[in-house]
C-alpha cells in the first residue's frame, strides 16, 4: 500500500514550464554578421556617448592650490606645518589665493585633498566601535584581551607618570585621525571694481542625511538644554546636573548647558579636536560625518564647504584663511585646496568619458578585423568539415 503525499506533509509535484524550464527563451545564434554588426552597433552608441561625457567634464571648472607637502609652492610656504596642532597652539594661520579664470556656477564646492594617507587599510578600517559611534555604548566593553576591542590600542590613554586611565569617546584610528585644520573664507572680491561678492561658506548639509540620523548618534548619557540668555542667572553649570565648566554659545549666540557622562575618566572628541567640534554637537559635527566615510584609494577628497546660491565671475579673487593643525611629514602626504563646480555626471572627472571612447574603439577594431576575416576567409555556419572525428 503506498501512502498519501498529502499524509506525509509533502507537496504534491506540479509540472509546469516553469518548474520545467520550458518557458520560451531566446537563444541567438552568433553568426559572423550578427557579431561584427553588433561590434559596430557598439561602437556607434559608445564614441559620441563618450565624446559627450568628456566634453561635459571638460567644462567643469576646477582650481587647486597645493598647501602643505613636499612640492609646496612659495605662495603657501607659510601653510608647511611638521607638528600636529600647530596653527591652534601658536594661533598661526596661512593664506591660500585663487584668481577665478572661468566663470563659476553655483553651487561650488570646496574640497581639502589628501595624498598619501591609506583610510583603506584593513586596520585603519576595522579601528572603529559602531555601537559607541550610534551612543548606544560607551566602548568599555568587557574585554578578555586587548587586541580583542574592536579600536585597541587606541580605546583607552595611559599616563606613565601616575598610571591614571582614560578612555577614548569615540575611539578608535579613524576617529582619532580627524582633519582638523580650519578653512574659512577670509576675502572674496570682483576683478573688475573690486567689490565684495558677499559669499558664505556654508558647511551645513555636507554629510550623508542617513548618517546624521541614524548611522552616528550622541554619546550615550549626553543631554543639553538651551538657555535663554548666556547672562541669566539661571544659565550656569554646576556639578550635580551639568559636566560643562560654562555654557558653550554657539555661533549665532544661543548658549547650552550640557551634560557629558563620566568626564573625568572619558577623554571625549570634542575635547581632542576643540577646533573643530563643539560639546553640543560632538561627534555630530558634519565634518567629523564626512571623515569617517574612509576612502577607497590612497589620494582623496572629501567636502568641506560650499558656496550655495551665488555665481562666482570671471576674474574674482578668492582667499581662504587656514589654520594648518593636521601634520603630514609624517608619512610624505600632500593636502590642497580644491574650488570646483559641478555638472550632471558630477565634478571633473575625464576618465569615464575616455573609457567610453576606448571601449568603442576597440568595438570598431574588432568589427572591422572580424569583417576582413569574413570576406578573405568566410567559414560556412554549421559546415561539418570543421568537425574533428574523435576515435
Amino acid at each position: 500500500m503506498v501512502a498519501s503525499t498529502a499524509s506525509e506533509g509533502i507537496s504534491p509535484h506540479v509540472d509546469n514550464d516553469f518548474r520545467q524550464q520550458n518557458i520560451p527563451a531566446w537563444m541567438p545564434i552568433l553568426s559572423p554578421v550578427y557579431v561584427i554588426s553588433s561590434f559596430f552597433a557598439l561602437s556607434v552608441l559608445l564614441v559620441p556617448c563618450g565624446v559627450a561625457l568628456l566634453s561635459t567634464a571638460r567644462g567643469v571648472t576646477e582650481m587647486s592650490v597645493q598647501y602643505d607637502g613636499a612640492g609646496t609652492g612659495d605662495a603657501a610656504a607659510g601653510c608647511r606645518i611638521t607638528a600636529a596642532n600647530h596653527g591652534y597652539d601658536s594661533g598661526a594661520t596661512c593664506t591660500v589665493r585663487f584668481a577665478v579664470e572661468r566663470d563659476l556656477s553655483a553651487p561650488v564646492y570646496v574640497y581639502y585633498e589628501i595624498e598619501n594617507f591609506y583610510q583603506n587599510h584593513k586596520k585603519y578600517l576595522d579601528s572603529r566601535d559602531d555601537d559607541q559611534l550610534r551612543g548606544r555604548g560607551d566602548g568599555r566593553r568587557a574585554i578578555s584581551s586587548l587586541a580583542s576591542h574592536p579600536c585597541a590600542p587606541l580605546h583607552e590613554l595611559t599616563n606613565v607618570s601616575d598610571n591614571t586611565t582614560v578612555y577614548l569617546n569615540p575611539c578608535g584610528f579613524i576617529a582619532n585621525t580627524l582633519f582638523n585644520d580650519v578653512i574659512t573664507l577670509s576675502n572674496a572680491t570682483s576683478g573688475d571694481d573690486g567689490r565684495s561678492l558677499g559669499l558664505t561658506l556654508r558647511e551645513d548639509k555636507i554629510a550623508w542625511k542617513s548618517d546624521l540620523e541614524r548611522k552616528f548618534g550622541q554619546v550615550l548619557g549626553f543631554r543639553k538644554e538651551r538657555c535663554g540668555s548666556c547672562e541669566s542667572p539661571t544659565c550656569t553649570c554646576n556639578d550635580t546636573q551639568w559636566s560643562c565648566t560654562e555654557p558653550y554659545a554657539d555661533t549665532d549666540g544661543t548658549c547650552w548647558l550640557y551634560f557629558y557622562p563620566d568626564e573625568d575618566t572619558t577623554l571625549y572628541a570634542y575635547e581632542i579636536y576643540p577646533m573643530v567640534l563643539n560639546p553640543v554637537e560632538g561627534i555630530l559635527n558634519e565634518h567629523f560625518l564626512v571623515w569617517m566615510r574612509t576612502a577607497a584609494l590612497p589620494k582623496f577628497r572629501k567636502l568641506y564647504g560650499y558656496f550655495a546660491d551665488t555665481d562666482i565671475p570671471r576674474g574674482s579673487v578668492l582667499e581662504f584663511q587656514i589654520q594648518p593643525n593636521w601634520a603630514v611629514d609624517g608619512f610624505q602626504g600632500k593636502k590642497t585646496l580644491v574650488l570646483t563646480e559641478s555638472s550632471y555626471m558630477g565634478g571633473r572627472n575625464e576618465f569615464v568619458g575616455w573609457f567610453y571612447i576606448t571601449v568603442g574603439a576597440v568595438c570598431a577594431v574588432c568589427g572591422v578585423g572580424f569583417g576582413i576575416v569574413q570576406l578573405v576567409a568566410p567559414r560556412r555556419l554549421g559546415d561539418k568539415a570543421y568537425l574533428k572525428k574523435m576515435d
